[in-house]
Protein backbone atom coordinates (compact mmCIF):
# COMPACT_ATOMS: atom_id res chain seq x y z
CA UNK A 1 0.00 0.00 0.00
CA UNK A 2 1.23 3.22 -1.09
CA UNK A 3 2.53 5.26 2.44
CA UNK A 4 0.35 7.50 3.94
CA UNK A 5 3.23 10.55 4.04
CA UNK A 6 3.80 10.02 0.41
CA UNK A 7 0.99 11.13 -1.55
CA UNK A 8 0.62 11.29 -5.83
CA UNK A 9 -1.72 14.27 -5.28
CA UNK A 10 -2.87 16.69 -2.95
CA UNK A 11 -6.52 17.57 -3.39
CA UNK A 12 -7.20 21.30 -1.89
CA UNK A 13 -11.03 21.98 -0.80
CA UNK A 14 -12.59 25.11 -1.37
CA UNK A 15 -14.88 27.42 0.71
CA UNK A 16 -17.69 27.50 -1.37
CA UNK A 17 -20.31 30.04 1.00
CA UNK A 18 -23.07 27.65 2.15
CA UNK A 19 -23.84 25.61 5.36
CA UNK A 20 -26.18 22.93 5.37
CA UNK A 21 -27.76 20.09 6.96
CA UNK A 22 -29.54 16.73 6.34
CA UNK A 23 -33.48 17.59 6.25
CA UNK A 24 -36.60 15.35 5.84
CA UNK A 25 -38.58 14.90 3.10
CA UNK A 26 -42.19 15.94 2.87
CA UNK A 27 -43.65 12.35 3.04
CA UNK A 28 -45.14 12.29 -0.62
CA UNK A 29 -41.71 13.71 -2.43
CA UNK A 30 -40.02 11.13 -0.56
CA UNK A 31 -42.51 8.31 -1.49
CA UNK A 32 -41.38 9.27 -5.03
CA UNK A 33 -37.76 9.78 -4.64
CA UNK A 34 -37.54 6.77 -2.22
CA UNK A 35 -35.10 8.68 -0.20
CA UNK A 36 -36.00 10.37 3.66
CA UNK A 37 -33.59 13.35 3.63
CA UNK A 38 -32.03 15.65 1.27
CA UNK A 39 -29.05 18.49 1.88
CA UNK A 40 -31.01 21.28 3.62
CA UNK A 41 -29.15 24.85 2.49
CA UNK A 42 -29.15 26.95 6.40
CA UNK A 43 -26.96 29.67 4.91
CA UNK A 44 -25.90 30.97 1.73
CA UNK A 45 -23.30 33.94 1.97
CA UNK A 46 -24.16 36.71 -0.10
CA UNK A 47 -21.54 37.19 -3.03
CA UNK A 48 -20.79 33.21 -2.61
CA UNK A 49 -20.19 31.43 -5.50
CA UNK A 50 -23.73 29.59 -3.92
CA UNK A 51 -25.05 32.82 -3.61
CA UNK A 52 -24.19 33.85 -7.52
CA UNK A 53 -25.10 30.45 -8.87
CA UNK A 54 -28.34 30.88 -7.53
CA UNK A 55 -28.90 29.13 -4.37
CA UNK A 56 -31.14 30.41 -1.95
CA UNK A 57 -31.63 30.16 1.82
CA UNK A 58 -34.18 27.10 2.76
CA UNK A 59 -33.46 24.95 -0.91
CA UNK A 60 -32.87 21.49 -0.45
CA UNK A 61 -30.83 19.51 -2.63
CA UNK A 62 -32.19 15.50 -3.27
CA UNK A 63 -29.82 14.48 -5.67
CA UNK A 64 -26.74 15.00 -7.87
CA UNK A 65 -26.31 13.36 -11.41
CA UNK A 66 -28.61 10.98 -10.49
CA UNK A 67 -27.28 9.59 -6.83
CA UNK A 68 -29.04 10.75 -3.26
CA UNK A 69 -27.31 13.34 -1.62
CA UNK A 70 -27.96 14.42 2.03
CA UNK A 71 -24.61 16.40 2.62
CA UNK A 72 -22.45 18.50 1.56
CA UNK A 73 -19.66 15.42 1.28
CA UNK A 74 -21.60 13.05 -0.11
CA UNK A 75 -20.72 15.16 -3.70
CA UNK A 76 -17.33 14.95 -2.66
CA UNK A 77 -17.54 10.98 -2.19
CA UNK A 78 -19.18 10.93 -5.38
CA UNK A 79 -16.62 12.51 -7.70
CA UNK A 80 -13.74 11.59 -6.34
CA UNK A 81 -14.65 8.06 -5.86
CA UNK A 82 -15.72 7.98 -9.63
CA UNK A 83 -12.46 10.11 -10.68
CA UNK A 84 -9.97 7.47 -9.19
CA UNK A 85 -12.36 4.29 -9.87
CA UNK A 86 -12.93 3.20 -5.85
CA UNK A 87 -16.45 2.89 -4.25
CA UNK A 88 -16.13 6.07 -1.23
CA UNK A 89 -19.94 6.99 -0.84
CA UNK A 90 -21.11 4.02 1.27
CA UNK A 91 -17.88 3.57 2.93
CA UNK A 92 -16.88 4.40 6.49
CA UNK A 93 -14.58 7.44 7.29
CA UNK A 94 -11.89 5.52 8.32
CA UNK A 95 -11.71 3.39 5.40
CA UNK A 96 -11.82 5.91 3.25
CA UNK A 97 -8.82 7.12 4.21
CA UNK A 98 -7.66 3.80 3.42
CA UNK A 99 -8.33 3.95 0.09
CA UNK A 100 -7.18 7.06 -0.78
CA UNK A 101 -3.85 6.35 0.95
CA UNK A 102 -3.97 3.40 -0.85
CA UNK A 103 -4.26 5.21 -4.53
CA UNK A 104 -1.78 8.25 -3.21
CA UNK A 105 -3.90 11.15 -2.57
CA UNK A 106 -4.13 13.12 0.44
CA UNK A 107 -6.99 15.58 1.29
CA UNK A 108 -6.29 19.11 2.89
CA UNK A 109 -8.15 21.95 3.33
CA UNK A 110 -7.03 25.03 1.45
CA UNK A 111 -7.80 27.40 4.95
CA UNK A 112 -5.69 26.21 7.83
CA UNK A 113 -6.94 28.65 10.50
CA UNK A 114 -9.82 31.51 10.74
CA UNK A 115 -11.47 33.11 13.22
CA UNK A 116 -15.25 31.41 13.61
CA UNK A 117 -18.25 32.27 15.55
CA UNK A 118 -20.54 29.13 15.30
CA UNK A 119 -20.29 26.96 12.80
CA UNK A 120 -21.58 28.60 9.61
CA UNK A 121 -18.98 29.52 6.67
CA UNK A 122 -20.32 32.94 6.82
CA UNK A 123 -18.75 33.82 10.27
CA UNK A 124 -15.29 32.94 8.51
CA UNK A 125 -13.27 35.92 9.73
CA UNK A 126 -9.55 36.12 9.29
CA UNK A 127 -8.41 32.93 7.48
CA UNK A 128 -5.75 32.45 6.23
CA UNK A 129 -4.22 29.70 4.06
CA UNK A 130 -2.98 25.99 5.28
CA UNK A 131 0.60 25.46 5.13
CA UNK A 132 0.62 23.76 1.67
CA UNK A 133 4.02 25.12 0.19
CA UNK A 134 5.41 23.25 3.30
CA UNK A 135 3.71 20.43 2.88
CA UNK A 136 5.13 20.05 -1.15
CA UNK A 137 8.70 20.83 0.44
CA UNK A 138 8.64 17.69 2.06
CA UNK A 139 6.87 15.33 -0.17
CA UNK A 140 9.34 14.75 -2.63
CA UNK A 141 7.32 11.77 -4.56
CA UNK A 142 4.36 14.43 -5.00
CA UNK A 143 2.77 14.81 -8.61
CA UNK A 144 0.10 16.90 -8.75
CA UNK A 145 -1.96 19.44 -6.85
CA UNK A 146 -5.99 19.03 -7.21
CA UNK A 147 -7.75 22.15 -6.45
CA UNK A 148 -11.94 21.65 -5.85
CA UNK A 149 -13.20 24.99 -7.47
CA UNK A 150 -11.67 28.16 -8.21
CA UNK A 151 -11.47 29.92 -4.76
CA UNK A 152 -9.30 26.88 -3.89
CA UNK A 153 -7.40 27.37 -6.90
CA UNK A 154 -6.63 31.40 -6.43
CA UNK A 155 -5.83 30.27 -2.61
CA UNK A 156 -3.84 27.75 -3.20
CA UNK A 157 -1.90 29.00 -5.91
CA UNK A 158 -0.64 32.44 -3.49
CA UNK A 159 0.84 28.92 -1.33
CA UNK A 160 2.75 27.42 -3.68
CA UNK A 161 5.96 28.43 -5.47
CA UNK A 162 6.56 27.22 -9.10
CA UNK A 163 7.68 23.47 -8.16
CA UNK A 164 9.09 21.79 -11.56
CA UNK A 165 7.24 18.85 -12.01
CA UNK A 166 4.74 20.03 -9.97
CA UNK A 167 1.01 20.05 -11.87
CA UNK A 168 -1.58 22.08 -10.56
CA UNK A 169 -5.11 21.00 -11.63
CA UNK A 170 -7.75 23.25 -11.46
CA UNK A 171 -11.00 20.78 -11.15
CA UNK A 172 -14.45 22.47 -11.17
CA UNK A 173 -16.13 22.26 -8.11
CA UNK A 174 -17.84 19.65 -5.97
CA UNK A 175 -20.59 21.97 -5.37
CA UNK A 176 -23.88 22.01 -6.30
CA UNK A 177 -23.50 25.31 -6.56
CA UNK A 178 -21.51 24.92 -9.44
CA UNK A 179 -24.36 24.19 -11.64
CA UNK A 180 -22.47 22.71 -14.88
CA UNK A 181 -23.65 19.41 -15.25
CA UNK A 182 -22.67 16.66 -12.88
CA UNK A 183 -21.14 14.50 -15.87
CA UNK A 184 -19.36 17.41 -17.24
CA UNK A 185 -17.20 16.94 -13.85
CA UNK A 186 -17.10 14.03 -13.47
CA UNK A 187 -15.50 14.22 -17.23
CA UNK A 188 -13.06 16.65 -15.76
CA UNK A 189 -12.58 15.26 -12.88
CA UNK A 190 -11.08 11.99 -14.55
CA UNK A 191 -7.60 13.70 -15.06
CA UNK A 192 -6.99 12.70 -11.50
CA UNK A 193 -6.99 8.71 -12.92
CA UNK A 194 -3.67 8.78 -14.59
CA UNK A 195 -1.86 10.72 -11.47
CA UNK A 196 -3.74 7.35 -8.94
CA UNK A 197 -1.79 4.36 -7.94
CA UNK A 198 -2.90 1.70 -9.68
CA UNK A 199 -6.63 0.18 -8.37
CA UNK A 200 -5.44 -3.20 -7.38
CA UNK A 201 -3.47 -1.40 -4.44
CA UNK A 202 -6.47 0.42 -2.66
CA UNK A 203 -7.90 -2.51 -0.69
CA UNK A 204 -8.72 -2.17 2.62
CA UNK A 205 -5.98 -4.09 4.84
CA UNK A 206 -3.53 -4.69 2.08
Amino acid sequence: MNPLNEPNIVYARAWLGVAGAPAPLPPPVAERLKQRRGLRLMEVVPGSPAAKSGLYLGDIIVSAGGKPVQGVQDILRLMLGSAIGVELASVPYEDRLVLLAARGIALWDVVGEARRLGSLDGAIRAATPNRLAEYVATHPRLRAVAFNGKTAGRLGRKAIAEIDGLQLMDLPSSSPAYTISFEDKLAKWAALAPLACPAEAAKIGS
